[in-house]
């Protein structure tokens, strides 16, 4: 009632007729705790059925009464005697059945059986167990998931069972091409004393010297350069060995991953065992089963507006507030709950919160057939609201969007059809404003009627850069018609 009253759409609302019943519901809890070997399942299974006179079969299946679900109930605290008089419905005839609740609960425990008994998947190599209520997709992505870390782990241990010879190798070559280097540099040194030496000894035959000394010199030289470049060849032998080791130690790891890995894979597609997971009747406990009394509510209220009466029938219930208030007359889904404006203020016709819209002018609730929207600010507007069209793409605006020019008044713009000058800062159409620029007679510069200069001679337009200012008569005038005085300037 009171979001009917604050519903600015509607100018009065009084109610004609008003009915309180209490309907039957069963409330019901189950809990479930089994521990197997395979696999253990901790669940809760509650339901709130409708238990009146009309139901000849409870299906534990429901999981709401009344516009009410499990979770609503949860938390309330009901009362033994209802807060006001009303109507009580009979409940079902199995429950007035002297034994209608013992069996119930036979039927329940059958039940929760059925909607627990599930398929477990079993990974033999591995020895893992799905989850109750874990997926194939789900089990199967947490044992690549397992065996993902299984090859990590074996990848690693292949890396660290070789890294210490691969890093003797590595330390091997590297003292390998320290020498290497430094008898190149050595050899080189030896190659340029031999050649400053075979210059000093040509002399020496010119000068018709003796050059006995020098050529021992030579010689000696030499035999140390074949002494170094023998060393030179055994230590490209060595290194040609160590890298052939060590290209041998990383195939063979190399090797051992894939090895591993097909290892791994072959485990994964290994074939899931399916083993059926059904609770027994002793592992299953009744914990609750109630008869609960749900205030509904019946009503008939007359609602007044733009000109229209009208009645209305709802029906809810007291715990939440959800109902039957009536069904949307664009796509006919049932609402359920009345927490905002529910009737379009030109038709009155219901509507759903999807297709009722509100008027940014009046606040009233529109539906889509009596409403427009500004195509500028995108606001909506119901059809009394007065909407203009722009003079020139005849886009439809609302009052705080239109555009005036400040030459043609009577027409309204949209934002893409009016230009403000930056100058004067007043808005002109396309037409005026072209009108309202006049370029400069000079320099072809556009100005606006604020910065144009009228030469008082001539009677052309010119910029301020483009015309002076007489120093007599105080009157503007182009260049062409002006003159300096070679004295003052």
């Amino acid at each position: 009632m009171n979001i009917l009253k604050e519903d600015i759409s509607l100018d009065h609302v009084e109610i004609i007729k008003s009915n309180l019943k209490y309907m039957p519901a069963l409330f019901a809890e189950a809990s479930v705790n089994t521990v197997r070997k395979i696999a253990s399942l901790q669940d809760r299974i509650r339901r709130l059925i409708p238990a009146d006179y009309s139901i000849s079969v409870l299906d534990w299946r429901m999981e709401s009464a009344y516009n009410l679900v499990v979770n609503d109930i949860i938390d309330m605290n009901f009362l033994h005697n209802p807060m006001r008089e009303g109507k009580h419905t009979p409940c079902s005839p199995i429950l007035q059945e002297s034994y209608g609740i013992e069996n119930l609960k036979g039927t329940l425990k059958t039940f929760v059986i059925a909607k627990l008994t599930q398929n477990i998947y079993y990974h033999k190599e591995l020895g893992e167990y799905s989850q109750p209520g874990e997926s194939i997709e789900d089990f199967k992505k947490r044992i690549k998931e397992k065996l993902d870390e299984i090859k990590r782990n074996k990848i690693s241990e292949i890396s660290s069972s070789y890294n210490s010879k691969i890093k003797e190798l590595n330390i091997s070559m590297n003292s390998l091409k320290e020498e290497f280097e430094s008898i190149n540099k050595l050899i080189k040194e030896i190659e340029k004393e031999i050649e400053e030496l075979n210059k000093e000894k040509y002399r020496l035959e010119k000068e018709g010297r003796s050059t006995l000394k020098i050529s021992d010199q030579i010689r000696t030289r030499e035999i140390r350069k074949l002494r170094l470049e023998k060393r030179i060849s055994e230590l490209n032998n060595e290194l040609i060995k160590i890298k052939k080791e060590k290209e041998i130690l990383e195939q063979k790891i190399k090797e051992d991953i894939k090895n591993i890995e097909n290892e791994i894979n072959s485990l994964y597609d290994s074939p899931l065992q399916t083993i059926i997971f059904q609770p027994k009747s002793e592992e299953i406990n009744i914990d609750a089963m109630h008869v609960l009394w749900i205030p509904i509510f019946e009503a008939i209220y007359r609602v007044y507006f733009n000109g229209i009466t009208k009645d209305l029938r709802f029906e809810w219930n007291g715990l939440n507030g959800k109902g039957n208030f009536g069904i949307c007359s664009n796509c006919g889904i049932l609402i359920d709950s009345l927490n905002k404006p529910l009737l379009c203020y030109i038709c009155g016709e219901i509507y759903c919160q999807e297709h009722l819209f509100t008027c940014k002018t009046c606040q009233r609730g529109i539906c889509n057939e009596h409403i427009w929207n500004c195509q500028d600010c995108g606001n909506l507007y119901c059809i009394e609201e007065k909407s203009y069209l722009c003079s020139i793409c005849g886009k439809k605006l609302c009052n705080d969007c239109i555009l005036k020019c400040i030459k043609c008044k009577e027409n309204v713009y949209c934002k893409d059809h009016i230009i403000k000058c930056e100058i004067c800062n007043n808005t002109f159409c396309t037409i005026h404003y072209n009108e309202h620029l006049k370029e400069c007679k000079k320099c072809g510069k556009k100005l606006c009627t604020l910065e144009q200069i009228e030469c008082s001679i001539c009677g052309e337009i010119f910029c301020k850069d483009d015309s002076i200012k007489c120093s007599e008569c105080r009157k503007y005038v182009c260049r062409l018609h002006s003159w300096q005085c070679s004295a003052c300037g």
